[in-house]
């Protein structure tokens, strides 16, 4: 019997993720698995081994902080930006729609 397409995915994403762990093992050793993933590792959480979430570790930052003006140039800003928003789109804002 061949299996519809999401069901291969389900599939895939099951059996190729480094670790599948209960709830009650994740909230034993939280900062162990989170210290165990590596850059691309996923961590399946499950609730009586069924999945409820993935957890994924979050790519390394960048190499301090950007440099300014890196668009100069490229547009501008037009006068109208500056000028006062019209009454209904500031009653938007202050949570008055009607």
């Amino acid at each position: 019997m061949i299996l519809p397409v999401l069901h291969w995915v389900h599939y895939l994403v099951d059996t190729t993720t480094m670790l599948r762990i209960n709830i009650h093992q994740m909230k034993t050793n939280l900062s162990r698995h989170l210290d165990d993933l590596a850059p691309g590792d996923r961590l399946l959480i499950c609730r009586r081994n069924v999945a409820v979430a993935e957890v994924r570790r979050l790519p390394e930052p960048g190499e301090g902080p950007r440099r300014l003006g890196l668009a100069r140039g490229e547009f501008t800003v037009p006068p109208s930006f500056f000028e006062p928003l019209p009454p209904d789109v500031v009653a938007g804002f202050e949570g008055d729609l009607a």
